[in-house]
């Protein structure tokens, strides 16, 4: 095979890559049709949803520390939405002082 030709179909792959990653049809005009915020000394919970289908929740409770500067955040979370051909994506994490533990679901719709 020529260079040539390697090079074509190296820029061809490349190019529907791109259109591919290309946002959906009215992502940009999205709006948000959920939102809920409470912030607290002793932690906190917000959740969003928007009108194209995305949605994400997260909590976090402040877990104090034998000294007043080594209190943590554990935190847990998951956001969800529809990949380009309508395929359900979801992301369900943890996060604590035992690191980021995320648990990603493709093609499930996420439950809750």
């Amino acid at each position: 095979m020529s260079q040539h030709l390697i090079v074509v179909l190296m820029v061809a792959v490349a190019t529907l890559n791109l259109v591919a990653a290309r946002p959906a049809d009215g992502d940009a005009q999205a709006q948000i049709v959920k939102f809920d915020n409470d912030v607290r000394i002793d932690g906190y919970d917000f959740a969003y949803e928007t009108s194209n289908g995305i949605k994400r929740t997260e909590s976090g409770v402040v877990k104090a520390g034998s000294k007043p500067d080594e209190a943590a955040i554990n935190v847990n979370g998951d956001f969800s939405y529809a990949l380009l051909d309508g395929t359900p994506f979801s992301v369900t994490f943890v996060a604590s002082e035992d690191g980021y533990r995320p648990v990603v679901t493709i093609g499930q719709a996420r439950s809750g």
